[in-house]
């Protein structure tokens, strides 16, 4: 399943997949494989997207296709 949402909060903050990755500590492939529903996340590096991105960490482990992106507080 594609995680649209998560390229968009990425290409929202004006970052890059290699970019991501490294202020996440994966790589850019590896952001690519989950944008791309290709690989799961653990909860760790859920959680560092996450703060990264600002986003709730379990939108990884959702089955839902948020059409509305909605930001933690």
């Amino acid at each position: 399943m594609e995680r649209e949402w998560l390229k968009q909060a990425r290409k929202k903050e004006n970052l890059t997949q290699i970019k991501l990755g490294k202020m996440s500590g994966c790589s850019g492939a590896y952001i690519n494989q989950l944008e791309s529903g290709v690989r799961n996340p653990s909860v760790s590096i859920a959680q560092k997207i996450s703060k990264v991105l600002n986003l709730d960490w379990t939108f990884f482990f959702t089955n839902k296709t948020n059409k509305t992106l909605v930001r933690k507080d």
